[in-house]
């Protein structure tokens, strides 16, 4: 994967929206930890084959908008069978795709608050088998981690290689959990990190009036 193209159009993409929020002069790094852990949790919502106390367990990989008998229009986590004649099929969404690359988007804005760049992001080679709730759960711990060591209220004394440890295990733990439960491949997910990245512009520019 080219963290460096994701972490120069992240980058750009930040700018953008500070210069037209009035942000420009604004340490967001709080707001940013916590959209970080929101699009985790969202993440894990739309992940799902871990909720063992339901029946749906389907993965919001693929969501399929239909309509049925050319009026009522439904969502379903699975595409409907062939067999149905009266369902078609009007949009096909990939709401897990979205909220991974919504956890990679924010876990490099966090990156850039700290001035690390893509060359102090090493991807470790994971073999051990974690099971999908503990990963989640460690994600959310090594956030608080990288939390903890900018807190200017935190007791703990911590070097730059320590934030820089911290930052890597976010990496490498969601990293890990694309290769062993969602499986998107590494061209999937750099294609849809800069077509959104691409929508948000447009959504800007348009805001202000600009002809897009």
């Amino acid at each position: 994967m080219n963290l460096e193209k994701l972490f120069e159009v992240q980058d750009g993409l930040d700018f953008h929206i500070k210069k037209e929020r009035g942000l420009m002069n604004k340490n967001l790094f709080e707001e940013d930890i916590l959209g970080l852990q929101l699009k985790i949790g969202e993440l894990a919502d739309r992940q799902r084959t871990w909720k063992y106390w339901t029946d749906d367990k389907y993965p919001r990989n693929n969501v399929y908008t239909c309509i049925k008998d050319n009026l009522n229009i439904m969502t379903l986590p699975y595409a409907p069978t062939k067999e149905d004649q009266t369902i078609t099929i009007i949009r096909v969404d990939s709401p897990l795709m979205n909220s991974f690359c919504s956890s990679l988007s924010f876990l490099i804005k966090v990156s850039l608050h700290l001035q690390i760049s893509p060359n102090d992001i090493i991807i470790r080679n994971q073999a051990d088998d974690i099971r999908l709730a503990k990963c989640f759960n460690n994600l959310f711990a090594y956030a608080n981690v990288v939390y903890a060591f900018l807190d200017e209220e935190s007791p703990f004394s911590v070097s730059r290689k320590d934030v820089i440890g911290a930052i890597n295990d976010v990496f490498n733990s969601l990293f890990y959990m694309n290769q062993m439960y969602f499986g998107f491949t590494h061209e999937e997910v750099e294609r849809n990190f800069l077509e959104r990245n691409r929508q948000y512009h447009e959504e800007l520019n348009y805001a202000k009036g600009e002809v897009i």
